[in-house]
């Protein structure tokens, strides 16, 4: 009897490990990357709404605090659900808190999407000069989507003064990491001599190279210039 007590209070115990490690190993951001490729169509993988919807729900019922954001996108803008602004707000609130709390650990991830929260006013008021501080933590800290959100910022004048070298800074430093959209702004801006003196051979070089990975707008360029 005493043997048969030890070996269940042993299979117990590996039956909560498995379920804590279940629990905790889909917290992470990169969790949320195949639900992202479901919804965007991107990375070989075909765009499947519902099934993106499906993904986003099972990782906030696991505890992902990333997640939410993207299941708040898929109920604001209808994708595998019907449209519900009420529930989106209230994703994005939560999202917001928890975002917070890691974004302020140096979070990289958690601080780019809290930026995107502020730069569109998902869940707060918007305000693109509180989205501009938290895209450049994340940008220093290396995050391509930061440094291109950053970039773009400077470009337009969103939250920043406008400033077309600093522009060029961070679309390079995006660019660099192999962004195909930065490769393309960055392309732009050496075609316009933009923050940079003009130069058509290197613009061609990154408009071939974001048109190897598929950008549209990259692909029009070289085609409407003859490359």
């Amino acid at each position: 009897m005493k043997y048969k007590i030890i070996i269940s209070f042993f299979i117990i115990a590996i039956i909560v490990g498995a379920c804590l490690f279940f629990l905790f190993s889909s917290r992470g951001y990169d969790d949320t990357e195949y639900g992202k490729d479901l919804l965007w169509g991107e990375n070989g993988v075909e765009q499947n709404d519902s099934a993106a919807f499906v993904e986003f729900e099972k990782l906030v019922n696991r505890g992902n605090p990333y997640a939410k954001y993207f299941l708040g996108t898929c109920y604001e803008e209808s994708k595998g659900v019907n449209e519900n602004y009420t529930k989106a707000n209230e994703l994005y609130k939560e999202a917001i808190s928890d975002l917070t709390r890691l974004a302020d650990k140096k979070d990289a991830d958690a601080q780019r999407l809290l930026g995107h929260c502020y730069y569109y006013g998902k869940g707060v008021e918007q305000n693109k000069v509180a989205a501009v501080k938290w895209y450049r933590l994340a940008a220093e800290l290396g995050n391509t989507n930061a440094q291109h959100d950053l970039g773009t910022c400077y470009h337009n004048g969103e939250g920043v003064k406008q400033d077309f070298k600093e522009a060029v800074k961070w679309h390079r430093c995006a660019a660099e990491q192999g962004m195909e959209v930065a490769q393309y702004n960055l392309g732009c801006c050496y075609y316009n001599g933009e923050g940079i003196g003009k130069n058509y051979t290197e613009a061609v070089k990154l408009f071939k190279l974001a048109a190897k990975q598929g950008n549209v707008n990259a692909k029009s360029i070289l085609n409407k210039i003859g490359k």
